[in-house]
């Protein structure tokens, strides 16, 4: 009782950030009073102040604290209040509950069409979906601020009906950031897997060159996805991360064209050299040993260390019956001085090239 009390003593208007203090310290002494804090803050909550109430919530499965969140879903609602709500009730709830279900429901002839969408998604996921994605799709296409709102509802290993299958490759056509084209590649690979190499192949002749990138990643992870003619083209592109997906994807089909270009990025110093030094280290050539030795000397830790995971594999591939004792060798690429440890790995080097 004591704790409870010093607990409800931590709350006021002028001390919220005790407040939230309080609640992050007491679970493990005494989760009951994690429990009565949220549920009277959830439950209380102005609409003003409802998303942070909702982000703090993370991992509490409650039930009263469920239906506080639940008691969101009414008309007045925000957009971005329903698609946090029943984001949060679908990640705490071990089923879909038919109390979300049909607050949902009661969304779906809302005057905000943010809200209907977000009520539309839910119910699409469920039984009877069919008219619900229908709907749905209707409000999502072409309308991709609105589908950007509610994608966080879409669930990766849930099969929608194809009327939505559409909507997912428009979307993925029209990205904001590299991020949208990773997300909708693996939304679109559950839902219509046979869609996603299309347009993909579209995302390659973007203006923005992340977005390009991230396209032309994705399709390299594809059976089929690039062709080594279109492989070879993307090493001329002068993209530095192009360039090392392109190479990459080349070693892994048995064709070294791309070692050049990955050799030239590893000796030089930028935001691309350690990358370009991780990926050097996979082709397991003589010709990669030199410039990971290099490496070890780099400036930059990031350098010294992928140059570092990457040479003891390397060595030890292309010397089998050989026996390095790394872990002697005195060298640590978070060390201010390597010098013997790198005397030492080049010795090596010298008595078996």
């Amino acid at each position: 009782l004591a704790k409870r009390s010093f607990a409800y003593g931590l709350w006021s208007p002028e001390r919220e950030p005790e407040f939230w203090g309080g609640v992050y310290l007491y679970p493990s002494v005494l989760p009951e009073v994690e429990v009565e804090l949220y549920f009277w803050k959830v439950a209380e909550a102005p609409l003003d102040e409802r998303l942070p109430v909702l982000q703090a919530l993370h991992g509490i499965d409650d039930a009263a604290v469920l239906d506080a969140v639940r008691s969101y879903l009414a008309p007045g609602v925000s957009g971005a209040l329903a698609v946090a709500a029943l984001q949060h009730l679908r990640q705490q709830e071990k089923a879909r509950s038919a109390t979300t279900t049909a607050a949902a429901r009661s969304l779906v002839t809302s005057s905000d069409v943010d809200v209907r969408a977000a009520a539309l998604v839910w119910l699409a996921g469920g039984e009877g979906a069919e008219p619900f994605a229908k709907e749905l799709a209707a409000l999502l296409t072409d309308a991709w601020p609105r589908f950007w709102l509610v994608e966080r509802l879409f669930e990766r290993d849930h099969r929608y009906p194809a009327v939505l299958h559409e909507v997912f490759g428009k979307a993925l056509a029209a990205p904001r950031s590299p991020y949208d084209v990773d997300t909708l590649t693996v939304l679109l690979k559950a839902q219509a897997p046979e869609r996603l190499a299309p347009v993909l192949r579209q995302l390659l002749a973007h203006e923005q060159d992340r977005i390009r990138t991230a396209a032309m990643q994705a399709l390299a992870a594809l059976p089929g996805g690039l062709q080594p003619k279109e492989l070879l083209q993307l090493l001329q592109t002068g993209n530095a991360e192009q360039q090392l997906a392109a190479a990459q994807v080349l070693r892994r089909m048995d064709d070294p064209a791309g070692l050049s270009a990955v050799l030239t990025l590893a000796r030089t110093a930028g935001p691309h050299q350690a990358e370009a030094v991780r990926v050097l280290a996979g082709f397991r050539c003589r010709d990669a040993v030199e410039p990971l030795l290099a490496a070890l000397d780099a400036p930059a830790v990031p350098v010294r260390q992928a140059a570092w995971n990457g040479l003891q594999p390397l060595l030890r591939d292309l010397f089998p019956y050989r026996r390095f004792a790394f872990e002697t060798a005195g060298y640590d690429p978070n060390a201010a001085d390597r010098t013997t440890g790198l005397q030492t790995l080049r010795a090596w080097w010298d008595a078996v090239r």
